[in-house]
């Protein structure tokens, strides 16, 4: 398998739906939006339905203030307690929603690039994001539960390995060295093995979905039938996480070399951020586009019957060719 054909073709479906990138951002306006909606205004109604003075809020002169005297104020009346809960957990929900629709749209349009050819529209989108959003939504939840069970067993990993190290540590400390140095290795090791399962189970899940029929649980199955048998899979997907983890320190590097400019730093690393965030919206759109053409070409075709794939008409057959005369 060719990575750099895989990942020079990712770009080129990217450039195709280069739109996705101001669609991040209206959902990123619009995740601010709802939070002054669902959050904000109807805490400042409740402030002054309870006799809540918020203008001891705005005589504070910095941001620690604010919150202290806030808090205060939310200590002093439990309706408000509990309406600014309900209203954080109907916030979070609906960008949760938001986000996963949007992220349906995305992955959606880029499967329609890659088996049509088509270019980006904002039909495609909606209609992608409608069909992808309930699977999506079943499937990210599962993933989810796959990263909380991974920070879980690598949480009681290091405590026991703290546990054994603090016992060496009493009886020989060369050996509490040693064993230091070799958990670390062995976490290492283990965590970043347990967690490039779980990104690739997520990422070429999300393959299954978009070319597949969208069944949630089946496609766990599958993938992991899959990725067993396919090791490019993995190599590919490290290729690219390492190739992002780059670009995304390069970008942090100079964001925080224009800020530190004398003067002109704050000024110009403001619009330069609004850059950045558009650059790792197209590297993560050129990462799930090699992954899905990946998955495509190796997991996909291979996996429809011939009548689905078609012959080759390209010679013709023999009782298709001219009799000799």
């Amino acid at each position: 398998m060719n990575y750099i054909s895989v990942i020079k073709e990712g770009v080129d479906v990217a450039n195709k739906n280069w739109q996705l990138i101001l669609v991040q951002f209206i959902f990123m306006f619009l995740s601010f939006i709802s939070l002054l909606i669902i959050v904000g205004i109807p805490l400042a109604i409740a402030f002054v339905i309870f006799g809540l003075d918020l203008t001891e809020i705005l005589r504070q002169k910095d941001l620690i203030s604010v919150f202290q005297v806030s808090a205060g104020m939310l200590r002093k009346s439990l309706p408000i307690v509990l309406f600014v809960t309900l209203g954080f957990v109907l916030y979070v929900a609906s960008v949760i929603a938001m986000w996963i629709f949007a992220f349906a749209g995305t992955i959606g349009s880029l499967a329609k690039t890659i088996l049509n050819g088509q270019k980006f529209s904002f039909r495609i989108f909606w209609s992608e994001a409608r069909r992808l959003f309930f699977p999506l939504f079943i499937f990210t939840n599962v993933a989810g539960f796959g990263f909380a069970i991974l920070a879980m067993i690598m949480g009681i990993l290091s405590e026991t390995a703290r546990k054994i190290i603090s016992m060496a540590e009493t009886q020989e400390a060369t050996l509490a060295v040693f064993l230091s140095i070799f958990f670390f290795l062995v976490l290492l090791s283990v965590g970043l093995f347990l967690f490039f399962i779980t990104l690739g189970m997520t990422f070429y899940g999300c393959g299954y979905l978009i070319f597949s029929r969208p069944r949630p649980f089946k496609a766990i199955r599958q993938i992991a039938q899959y990725l067993y048998r396919t090791p490019s899979a993995h190599i590919l997907l490290g290729i690219l996480v390492v190739g992002y983890l780059a670009a995304g320190s390069v970008v942090v590097t100079i964001t925080s070399l224009l800020a530190m400019a004398p003067s002109i730093g704050p000024v110009i690393a403001l619009p330069f951020q609004f850059i950045s965030q558009a650059a790792h919206g197209y590297i993560g759109l050129v990462i799930l586009a090699a992954v899905f053409l990946h998955y495509y070409k190796t997991g996909h075709l291979p996996s429809l019957p011939e009548s689905k794939v078609g012959p080759d008409t390209s010679q013709p057959s023999v009782d298709e060719q001219t009799p000799v005369p």
